[in-house]
């Protein structure tokens, strides 16, 4: 079945094919993170969607789940260091008297 060239916001044709295997490949250099920058419902959203998710399969989630730990890990970073500042501000509340 041939696909319709489409063209890119550069002015470039790009096929179905060329953005599946876009999709295939920012699942491994975005480190597993979904970013589709195609508009939702579209043709070239849901062919992204099908290359990232190929991707994916093909890695057994190993990225995707690591960007989701790293996420999580930087959020309790974030908070520790938000409760430890609010310590820090006690003691020298009470210092100061």
């Amino acid at each position: 079945m041939l696909r319709p060239p489409f063209t890119s916001t550069l002015g470039v044709s790009v096929t179905l094919s060329d953005i599946n295997r876009l999709g295939a490949r920012k699942y491994f250099e975005n480190h597993g993170v979904y970013k589709n920058p195609y508009a939702v419902g579209t043709p070239e959203f849901n062919e992204f969607e099908r290359g990232w998710m190929q991707s994916l399969k093909k890695d057994e989630g190993r990225l995707a789940g690591k960007g989701e730990r790293q996420a999580e890990r930087q959020s309790n970073r974030a908070a520790t260091t938000s409760s430890e500042t609010e310590v820090a501000a006690e003691r020298y509340r009470s210092r100061k008297g």
